[in-house]
């Protein structure tokens, strides 16, 4: 006797057992894809949040001498998830010094009084 056989004369002499485990299959089977399906829902709403916020990032260059140069600009912008839309600024550092080479003393006027 093949194993075919068999295993259709156990499934019909044990139908409870049979209906039993095979009712936990389905709803053990079901519940895992209601939970991938929230997963790929809450990421997708995730990625929309994300784009509704337009939040961003600073890159703070000081280390480099130059500054960014358009290929550094060009890689940031070959990442996943980041849009063409950015604002690039530039700052340069000015260092004042007297006719000697001493360096002179300077003061920082940027921060906003309070009123």
């Amino acid at each position: 006797m093949n194993f075919a056989k068999r295993a259709y004369l156990y499934i019909t002499r044990k139908k409870l057992k049979t209906a039993l485990l095979f009712s936990i299959i389905l709803i053990m089977s079901t519940l895992l894809i209601v939970c991938f399906s929230i997963n790929s829902s809450s990421n997708v709403a995730n990625a929309n949040v994300r784009k509704a916020l337009k939040c961003g990032f600073t890159v703070n260059a000081k280390t480099i001498e130059n500054g960014l140069n358009e290929n550094i600009v060009n890689q940031i912008l070959n990442i996943e998830g980041i849009t063409d839309s950015y604002n690039l600024r530039s700052y340069t550092v000015a260092y004042f010094s007297d006719i000697n080479n001493n360096k002179l003393k300077t003061r920082d006027d940027t921060r906003i009084k309070s009123i």
